[in-house]
Order: C-alpha cells, then structure tokens, then sequence
C-alpha cells in the first residue's frame, strides 16, 4: 500500500532506539524525512546513519531531554515545520503509591505526561496554522489493566487518553488529527533485557525469556516494526478520518485477559 508520505516531516521522540527505532524506520521505508530526538547523541547518530543509507529520506537529529521544561519549545524552533508529531519519550518506572518517593514521581512525571503535554502546546498552534498535521502519542495500555504496582506508568497512560480524546474535535476543524497508540509487550531492548532477568530468577537460565511469553495469544511479544507499521498508517493520509482513537497492539491480550466471564456466575456457558 502507497500510503503518501513521501517528503512529509516527522518528528519522533525517543527516536533512537525501541519503538522509536522501529517507527522511525517504518516511516522512512514510506519516504518520510526524519527529526529524531533523544537523550543519547551516540545512539541517534547510529540509527541516522543506518536510516540514511538506506533510504532515500532526510534524517535530521537533536539531542534533547523532555524532562526539561524548555526543551519542546527549542525543539519547535530548530526543526521547524513537521507534519507529523510522534510522541514517543518514555522513562517508565513500577512503584506503588507510597513506593515512589516524591522526587520519582516528579522526574518520571515531567518526560509522560508532562513532556508530550508541552510537545503538543510547542506544535499544535503551528499544525492550526497551516492547516494540517498529524499527532500519534504513544500511550500505552497499563491503565486498562492497572494495578497498585504500576500506578504511576497507569495514571499517565490515562491522562494521556483523556488528552488525545478531548483535543480531537477541535483539532479536526483546523486540519489536524490526533491519535494514540497502546502497546503492550514489544520486542525493545529494555523489554528483553527485562524478561532474561526473570527468566534467571524463575527458570534459572536467561536464554529461556521467550518461555515467558507464552502466555501472550500470539505467543510472544509485538516487534517494533509492527508498531511502526500502525504508526505508518495511521499519519497517512489512508487513515484521513480517524481522529481522537486509542489504537490497541497487544495481540487481543487485554481483550482475552479482562475478568471474562472464564469462570464464575458470569461465565459464558
């Protein structure tokens, strides 16, 4: 499928490695020219070079950290027009109510949500003025399931929900769309090196990680490029009236996992 991105701009956050990574290269494969952000110029020179060489796109590159305040606004400066804004700046964290010290909650609070919600007042007037743009924030799916253990990554997760939903029918009259994307378990390096720890402490041997996927429906975890490939779509213009959605990639997991009615006076018969 030809989906039209030839020459637009995209700008990613947290473009250097993970799902950024696998969205850039998805978007660049569609011939969209690239701004990358992120902490690490090492790894964003690395993922340029290698995007560059392979497709006929411009990577463009800007170390910068979303947990300062001022960051959003020199990012709105030095990359100038984009046409698609993808918020993707993550520093995830567990931590339960009491088990985050106030400090944790400020730092990891000021990249998600604060950091996309400055992102998007950097951008959006610039999107309203010409008329067009497209917003992809990369949200997440913990909150459908949230517990006390992962309160602060779920709390995030909703308020980002409510954002990207409320800002979607204003939005559409000037031009511009807004979306998110959830994602549940995805092939990143974090992710991995994740599940080769629990795989030592549960089955003795790191190299055993995948084993514990399987409780996935598909058996293992999402690979970025499917996450890149969504993404792809969703700023084409293919996907042109949807607005204002949480898109779900987790292999129906959440769907399949929710207290169904597998057992109980509920129960499907």
């Amino acid at each position: 499928m030809q989906l039209g991105l030839t020459s637009r701009v995209a700008l990613i956050t947290g473009g250097s490695r993970g799902i950024g990574k696998g969205i850039a290269e998805q978007l660049a494969n569609e011939g969209a020219d690239l701004v990358l952000v992120a902490r690490n110029s090492d790894a964003l020179a690395d993922i340029a070079g290698n995007i560059a060489s392979r497709h006929d796109v411009r990577v463009r590159t800007i170390v910068a950290d979303l947990s300062d305040p001022e960051t959003p606004v020199r990012l709105a400066r030095e990359a100038g027009p984009i046409d698609i804004l993808v918020n993707n700046a993550n520093t995830p964290s567990g931590g339960s109510l009491e088990g985050l010290s106030e400090a944790e909650w400020q730092r990891n609070w000021s990249v998600k949500p604060y950091g996309y919600i400055r992102m998007l007042r950097a951008f959006v007037p610039m999107m309203r003025e010409r008329g067009s743009g497209v917003i992809i924030n990369m949200i997440g799916q913990i909150n459908q399931v949230a517990t006390n253990k992962a309160l602060f990554s779920a709390a995030s997760c909703s308020s980002l929900t409510t954002i990207t939903q409320a800002l979607a029918h204003e939005l559409a009259q000037c031009g511009v769309r807004i979306v998110g994307v959830g994602a549940w378990v995805v092939n990143t390096e974090s992710v991995v090196q994740g599940y080769r720890e629990k795989a030592v402490s549960k089955l003795g041997d790191a190299s055993r990680w995948r084993e514990l996927l399987t409780h996935l429906p598909f058996g293992r975890a999402a690979e970025p490029a499917e996450i890149g490939d969504l993404v792809a779509f969703l700023a084409s213009d293919r996907a042109r009236y949807i607005s204002g959605q949480i898109i779900n990639v987790d292999g129906g997991y959440i769907a399949s996992s929710v207290p169904t009615l597998a057992a109980g006076a509920l129960a499907h018969e």
